[in-house]
């Protein structure tokens, strides 16, 4: 398997633990009565994930663009395969992670009193999870490809 792939591959893996470890303290649901009581009593700090998710995002960006810089004419069909599934993963992931920071800078402002319906929030969530799918979906194709790796 060509090096650079390879690391391409491996450096958006981490990213996307990172990005699961914050989905899970904003977005999981808590099990139980008490799990959620301590959730929603939690207070959520939204300009730190919104820190957080940016840093992902632009590392996702940094990824994609070393990710181009890989010549395809070197690169075996498979390689180039690969390298084509993880270019839209990259692409569905980011902009998953974009949303999810949106939603939070959103939520930071209304904590602060400004305005975010609870319409525009459900809207905003519900393209949150088609997006999530999308990314999913993706990184099933990406899984099969890479585990065909030599």
């Amino acid at each position: 398997m060509n090096e650079k792939i390879y690391i391409r591959v491996i450096e958006t893996h981490q990213l996307l633990d990172e990005y699961i470890i914050i989905h899970d303290v904003l977005i999981a649901s808590t099990k139980g009565l008490l799990g959620f009581l301590r959730k929603i009593f939690k207070p959520i700090d939204f300009d730190l994930y919104v820190h957080k998710l940016t840093a992902i995002s632009n590392n996702m960006k940094e990824n994609l663009s070393k990710l181009e810089e890989i010549d395809n004419h070197n690169l075996q069909e498979k390689e180039l395969q690969l390298k084509k599934v993880l270019f839209l993963f990259i692409i569905d992931f980011q902009k998953t992670v974009e949303k999810l920071a949106e939603i939070n800078q959103k939520l930071s402002r209304k904590a602060d009193g400004k305005a975010y319906s609870m319409n525009e929030y459900n809207k905003d969530m519900k393209e949150y999870h088609f997006l999530i799918v999308s990314y999913t979906v993706t990184g099933r194709q990406l899984n099969k490809i890479f585990k065909k790796q030599d």
